[in-house]
């Protein structure tokens, strides 16, 4: 990857190639506990559902995060921006009754 520069590559190719290399060492991670299962037992159904159910609830769980994370990146800055019109409609409204 280091190479990449040298050779004038495109950016976007660089962000691809890094997230592709970043994926592949996080579902080797993921997947590194349920294999680990196998090891000290011989390869059977429980066991194969076990590593699929594993994998499924760190996948939903890691999808929960950044759906959170996301809809508090996009939905607050609307929030805030309601907040600040609702407080200058507000501050308007009293300073009119006021004078």
């Amino acid at each position: 990857m280091s190479g990449t520069s040298e050779m004038g590559a495109d950016k976007n190719l660089y962000n691809l190639v890094f997230g592709e290399s970043v994926l592949n060492d996080a579902v080797a991670i993921v997947m590194y506990q349920p294999m680990l299962s196998f090891h000290s037992r011989p390869i059977d159904m429980h066991g194969v559902l076990y590593a699929i159910s594993y994998f499924l609830v760190r996948i939903l769980g890691c999808d929960i995060i950044k759906t959170s994370i996301l809809l508090t990146r996009v939905c607050l800055p609307f929030a805030l921006a309601i907040a600040d019109d609702i407080r200058g409609l507000m501050g308007n409204r009293y300073r009119d009754s006021s004078t």
